[in-house]
């Protein structure tokens, strides 16, 4: 399933949450390819940043909140360039460890 299509999103990143380990990633990775006839209205219309920034809200509302660390979001394609679809990460640790950051580094 591919986050555009989620008519409950609040919902599953909450059942995420919840089988996830405190500190364990969730990365959530997107284009900006799509079914328009299947994806949410959220989604059809709006740019690559509130695409983004959809995903990071999801996972600050997930459930009643509080359940992942602050997201982060990265664009992981090459430079842009005529016919390369934009590739994004947003990602974000369950609550109740240390912050995913180090680990980012480590990378």
């Amino acid at each position: 399933v591919s986050v555009e299509y989620l008519t409950r999103p609040r919902a599953v990143f909450a059942e995420v949450a919840r089988v996830l380990r405190p500190g364990a990633p969730f990365v959530v990775c997107f284009s900006d390819r799509l079914f328009f006839s299947k994806a949410v209205s959220l989604w059809t219309g709006r740019s690559d940043l509130d695409h983004v920034d959809a995903v990071a809200a999801y996972f600050h509302f997930a459930g009643a909140g509080g359940l992942f660390e602050p997201p982060m979001a990265l664009r992981i394609d090459t430079a842009p360039r005529s016919g390369v679809d934009p590739v994004f990460v947003v990602f974000a640790a369950r609550a109740g460890a240390q912050p995913l950051v180090p680990v980012v580094k480590q990378l």
